[in-house]
């Protein structure tokens, strides 16, 4: 479901204002404008943004452990039935990522010898 701003865009606030721009600016929505007086925006999400929403509710369900324990505000149903409880899992052998059990790779990985000191 689309998001739609208020009235045109120079009424809202200046940080508000650049946060969606920003939205934008980094390809997690795009912008459609559905009045031309007064100009108003519809916010729809990008392939990037709907990728996002795995993110979202695995920071969700973290907020529901340490800030909301026992109360989440909201639970989101899952197709199964049940009420959904994201875990993430590697891609290729299905097991679940927790602390230490991968190890950095890529150009921002620290090097060999660095990783070394860090174990010591």
């Amino acid at each position: 479901m689309p998001s739609r701003a208020g009235a045109d865009e120079g009424s809202r606030s200046p940080k508000r204002q650049l946060t969606g721009l920003k939205w934008e600016s980094f390809g997690v929505v795009r912008r459609e404008q559905y009045s031309d007086r007064p100009p108003r925006y519809e916010y729809h999400l990008t392939s990037a943004g709907k990728e996002l929403r795995d993110v979202l509710v695995t920071l969700m369900r973290w907020g529901d452990r340490h800030l909301n324990a026992g109360d989440p505000p909201v639970r989101w149903r899952h197709t199964c039935g049940e009420i959904l409880q994201p875990v993430v899992v590697c891609h290729h052998c299905g097991e679940t990522v927790r602390n230490n059990v991968h190890s950095p790779t890529g150009r921002g990985a620290p090097a060999a010898d660095d990783a070394a000191e860090q174990r010591e």
